[in-house]
């Protein structure tokens, strides 16, 4: 017969505990593991689902609708000039805006504009403005990953100061300390920036 409290009772309960432990050292790294996988997975297919989307607007012929598929190859035109695209969002308060524009550039040449697709979306996030929990909403069914504190409207200064800083850095002026910088104008929709 054993005692009820010696160190055979002492022995047994340290091995059980560390037989729970070594469980926990497996399973809580493990589900972790899991978890960033899950969160990965998901944040990578949002994007991708996003990103198809949207460069399915670059794709499109010349004189194509959108939605429609190019029959080239992107990046060569058949006759092989160089292919490839520039794309300008304005999301103004009153309306977002996207161009897409495709040039060609044949071999030591300058590229040339050869299509240019506009589309417009109104109203804008001005139209929103007494309601946020529709803004949200709106955010919420694009394709793009936005946290609920990631978007707030620029005051029309900030904008200003934005641009002005944008377009100095651009053309090296601000390489210089008191070098001189260039001016800029925003003719905006709702608002004005000099």
């Amino acid at each position: 017969m054993q005692p009820q409290h010696g160190p055979w009772q002492t022995r047994m309960r340290k091995i059980s505990n560390h037989g729970s432990l070594r469980v926990a050292k497996v399973a809580y790294p493990l589900g972790l593991c899991v978890g960033v996988f899950i969160y990965v997975a998901y944040i990578k297919w949002h994007r991708a689902t996003a990103t198809q989307a949207f460069f399915s607007i670059t794709r499109a012929a010349p004189g194509a609708r959108w939605g429609q598929q190019a029959h080239s190859p992107l990046g060569t035109a058949a006759d092989g000039h160089e292919v490839f695209y520039g794309i300008m969002f304005d999301a103004g308060s009153t309306g977002t805006r996207v161009h897409v524009f495709q040039f060609t550039r044949p071999p030591r040449e300058t590229p040339t504009l050869t299509h240019e697709t506009f589309k417009a979306l109104k109203p804008g996030l001005s139209a929103y403005a007494d309601d946020v929990e529709k803004v949200k909403k709106v955010f919420k069914a694009s394709p793009f990953l936005v946290g609920d504190d990631c978007v707030s409207i620029m005051n029309g200064t900030d904008e200003g100061v934005s641009a002005w800083i944008t377009i100095n850095f651009l053309t090296g002026s601000l390489k210089t300390p008191g070098g001189s910088s260039v001016g800029m104008l925003d003719l905006g929709g709702g608002s004005t920036q000099i």
